[in-house]
């Protein structure tokens, strides 16, 4: 999908429609939270902007990317967009909500990283991209905590706040977002990006998965930045081969030799030893029987969210002379 033509579809909605229920976590630049539409009671995810917080910050066009692509998605391995609602203060975007906790809480609880169980979770990550970067997305911030693991047992992709999109496949973007520890040494080294990024996002996340620490962990960020720049991993003992030999090749320095992005493009992460024996129309289809389904009393049930109670913040009206939200 052309960076130009990508639309955002709107579905305005009246915010006296919703009751809160629960905070859910706290972002860079928003507030997330449990919401119910009093008129159906359908529970929804709230994501509430502090309108004046991303006017002073200039980060009023990371909105505008999240609307456009998150009302353009349509696959079950992402929310469904249901629309937005302001006010003077806020601008909030409302969508589908999953009970089950992100992959965060549940990557270190699951304890079997056979090769069935890394194949079931990371090939979903692929089918995930795929979808993404078809349409030109990129992503920029693939990481455990903005996966859900739904009641269903499979993935869901919540949070598109760094996403953009780009003119055409091999297009670059120099905007420096995402979370260091996952982020691609040209992203760190403001060399400009594209698709190859999420590879190695790709590679951190199986690394991850597999020995519970992120590769890049440091308690001086300034080693962290140095490794990935380098792109010096080391594995532990006992990580398997072919774990191994994928994570090396989505973690190449230089983007255009990263698997994902060579001439085969994602199809060579796909034919990669590492997936033997997955059969991709069925995990897409999500045929494939789950390792573990998050186990719930309701939908109410909140219990693989962190008690978070997220801090009150100042709320500064924003004249409609000043105001770039009111045209969304």
């Amino acid at each position: 999908m052309d960076k130009e033509k990508m639309k955002y579809i709107k579905k305005k909605l009246n915010p006296s429609e919703f009751k809160k229920i629960c905070d859910l976590s706290q972002g860079k630049f928003s507030s997330i939270y449990l919401v119910e539409k009093t008129s159906t009671r359908k529970l929804l995810v709230a994501k509430v902007f502090n309108k004046n917080d991303m006017i002073v910050q200039n980060c009023k066009h990371r909105i505008s990317w999240e609307l456009k692509i998150l009302s353009n998605l349509d696959s079950p391995y992402f929310p469904s967009f249901i629309g937005t609602s302001q006010t003077s203060r806020t601008f909030t975007i409302y969508m589908e909500y999953f009970p089950g906790g992100d992959f965060y809480y549940w990557e270190k609880r699951i304890g079997d990283t056979s090769p069935k169980t890394s194949q079931f979770y990371m090939s979903q990550l692929v089918i995930i991209l795929d979808k993404l970067h078809s349409q030109n997305i990129v992503y920029r911030d693939l990481k455990p905590e903005n996966i859900i693991l739904h009641i269903d047992g499979y993935l869901r992709l919540v949070d598109f706040g760094s996403a953009i999109a780009l003119p055409s496949f091999t297009s670059k973007t120099y905007s420096i977002t995402g979370t260091p520890e996952f982020s691609a040494p040209e992203i760190i080294l403001n060399h400009g990006h594209s698709i190859a990024a999420d590879f190695w996002s790709l590679g951190v996340m199986i690394y991850e998965f597999i020995s519970k620490e992120n590769p890049f962990y440091e308690k001086d960020p300034i080693i962290s930045y140095s490794r990935i720049a380098k792109g010096q991993i080391f594995f532990p003992k006992g990580f398997p081969s072919q774990a191994k030999d994928i994570v090396r090749k989505l973690m190449v320095v230089t983007p255009k030799k990263r698997l994902g992005v060579l001439s085969n493009g994602i199809d060579g992460v796909k034919e990669h030893a590492f997936f033997k024996g997955t059969d991709w129309d069925d995990m897409a289809n999500k045929n494939v029987k789950a390792p573990l389904r998050p186990k719930l009393d309701s939908l109410r049930d909140t219990r693989y969210f962190s008690k978070y109670k997220i801090p009150k913040h100042e709320l500064i009206e924003v004249k409609p002379s000043e105001d770039p939200f009111i045209i969304w």
